[in-house]
């Protein structure tokens, strides 16, 4: 697992971060759910780490009334990139959902 702290739960973004939240919708309430939950961490390259939720997990949470269906819609395929000095959330993507697309994106 990556070094960060997820017990914090003050989240931090960078400007660029809080704008491609807010240009995705994304509510802060399924940040911080993906922050808590995420089972899917890759470091991509420079200090940065890709967050994600699994599909799986995202069927467990489900079904054990953690989240809504509609809510695990919202988080499916959803990648947050944290940097590693400070934790800040660089950016938000949809992620390809394809295992080529988290390769391609990995550090060499």
């Amino acid at each position: 697992m990556s070094p960060h702290d997820t017990s914090a739960f003050d989240l931090a973004y960078t400007g660029h971060g809080h704008r491609r939240r807010n240009g995705r919708c994304k509510r802060e309430t399924l940040m911080r759910t993906l922050y808590r939950h995420f089972d899917r961490d890759i470091y991509v390259d420079g200090g940065v780490w890709a967050w994600s939720i699994t599909a799986d997990r995202l069927d467990d949470l489900v079904e054990d009334g953690v989240l809504s269906r509609n809510e695990a819609d919202g988080l499916a395929n959803l990648v947050v990139l944290v940097a590693e000095n400070d934790s800040q959330i660089v950016t938000v993507i949809r992620g390809s959902g394809r295992r080529i697309g988290r390769y391609y994106r990995r550090a060499s």
